[in-house]
């Protein structure tokens, strides 16, 4: 969470704030946004971001995807869930994200870069090599690409 500026709501939050990122899958490849801001400017990840008020995670996870990237998505199903806590040297919680990684095939839209990414494109796991990866996509990538709803 380094890079959150310091009116962030993340940044020493009350209460868990739920995010929804989204692997989409189209053929062999994954939707992937460069992003724009912090955390992790620059990197290549899922398009993602936190769940609003009164909406569901799937809700939340095909709007975020949308914003970002233009591509409308079914949800399939749920890859992973992960706890993000980080506390700060005197022992407070700084941040804590409830990171719902949720997997989707791609149903409509051209993927363009929108709100929060700088750039959006479509990759093979083997197009992931050499390209600047948030922490975890290439494993995810991996896993997405050999998951059924069975």
């Amino acid at each position: 969470m380094d890079g959150l500026p310091p009116g962030d709501s993340r940044r020493y939050p009350r209460s868990p704030v739920v995010i929804a990122a989204v692997i989409v899958r189209k053929g062999d490849k994954i939707l992937l946004a460069k992003r724009g801001g912090e955390p992790y400017k620059g990197l290549w990840a899922p398009p993602g971001g936190s769940v609003e008020l009164g909406e569901t995670v799937f809700e939340a996870g095909r709007r975020e995807v949308h914003e970002e990237t233009g591509v409308d998505t079914a949800i399939d199903g749920i890859q992973e869930i992960e706890d993000f806590i980080r506390r700060d040297p005197e022992g407070m919680v700084q941040a804590h994200l409830v990171i719902i990684r949720l997997l989707g095939s791609y149903s409509g839209g051209t993927a363009k870069a929108d709100s929060d990414a700088d750039d959006v494109g479509w990759y093979s796991v083997d197009e992931l090599d050499g390209l600047p990866l948030r922490p975890r996509v290439r494993e995810l990538a991996i896993k997405a690409m050999s998951w059924s709803r069975e």
